[in-house]
């Protein structure tokens, strides 16, 4: 047991001693009660200094000497951590019963590993976060944080269904519901972690995507919208807001009419070579093409507040229903 390093099999030892605990107060017998309470007693320093050690391991880990740096691919110390959190979290979920566990004190490991796993998820997040300053470019660093997160999320629903699945098919059929809510508790803490982390990298993927893409309208849009004051002007030369320079709307109206379909192919070829889950690039390139489309909405309703009739370039204004054309075919063939 003292030189035993598998945190799983002993956190499946310790069910097994719950289990037969269990069994004893089921059948009114409390005969074997202190053979459980010595195994448990054995056990308890045994998990908890394994615990501590994946905290430490994290806490001290070094992405370079990791080789986290080289590649923005998955990780397999976010694999490890995710198959670790799942396991975990299906051998000691939160009791649907809590008074019925402490009188009869049925697992009294649970909290402890929650809590060590808690923090162990923070110090994994550390881990990643710190891997991240260590690119070069913004834009590797937060691809970077999508894979792992990404691959931690598919992890954890996959273990979750699995989890569902057996406590819907074992057990008593009538405590099955609340079994199963208690059973996928931790998964969903978890999950629900780990997609507010992915949305937000996420989120910035697109803004660095369309930056690089599109840098001088985005740039454009930004600041107008900064300083305009939303009125229109009676004439269609005359600026309503002398910050908004005509000569630089039509030059951006051209300058995107002339490379707007080229853009977007590169937006296409960056998400297929950056990101390793094909369904998260597909919601990936859909978001940033949506962003895009909202992005020249916007640009359009400038034009229209600082021009009261058509202005001279409108022909080369390029028309939304063509960029949404363009981007379903994107989206189609991905």
């Amino acid at each position: 047991l003292f030189q035993c390093h598998d945190l799983v099999g002993l956190g499946l030892v310790a069910k097994i001693v719950a289990a037969g605990r269990q069994e004893i107060f089921t059948r009114g017998s409390t005969v074997l009660l202190p053979f459980f309470d010595h195994c448990d007693a054995l056990l308890r320093p045994r998990l908890s200094n394994l615990l501590n050690a994946n905290l430490e391991s994290a806490r001290r880990a070094d992405p370079i000497k990791l080789g986290i740096s080289s590649s923005v691919s998955p990780h397999y110390i976010a694999r490890r951590f995710a198959e670790l959190s799942a396991s975990m979290a299906a051998l000691f979920p939160p009791s649907n019963d809590q008074a019925s566990d402490q009188k009869q004190n049925y697992d009294i490991h649970g909290n402890h590993v929650r809590s060590s796993m808690a923090q162990l998820r923070s110090e994994i997040v550390a881990v990643m976060d710190r891997a991240a300053r260590s690119f070069d470019h913004p834009s590797e660093a937060t691809v970077f944080l999508v894979n792992n997160f990404d691959n931690i999320l598919t992890i954890l629903r996959e273990r979750r269904s699995l989890a569902s699945l057996v406590v819907k098919t074992s057990g008593i059929p009538e405590k099955q519901p609340a079994l199963e809510q208690a059973a996928l508790a931790h998964f969903d803490k978890d999950i629900a972690f780990f997609d507010r982390r992915l949305a937000q990298f996420r989120d910035n993927f697109v803004e660095i995507e369309l930056d690089t893409c599109f840098p001088k309208l985005i740039a454009f849009v930004k600041r107008a919208e900064a300083t305009t004051d939303g009125s229109g002007d009676s004439s269609s030369t005359n600026n309503s807001n002398p910050d908004i320079d005509l000569r630089h709307i039509q030059q951006h109206v051209r300058d995107f009419a002339a490379s707007w379909k080229q853009a977007i192919e590169k937006v296409y070829r960056d998400v297929l070579a950056s990101f390793a889950n094909f369904v998260n690039g597909m919601e990936i390139l859909k978001q940033v093409l949506t962003q895009l489309l909202l992005y020249y909405t916007r640009f359009q309703e400038i034009i229209k507040r600082v021009y009261r009739r058509p202005p001279p370039f409108a022909n080369d204004i390029v028309a939304t229903k063509d960029i949404l054309a363009e981007i379903k075919k994107y989206v189609r063939s991905f």
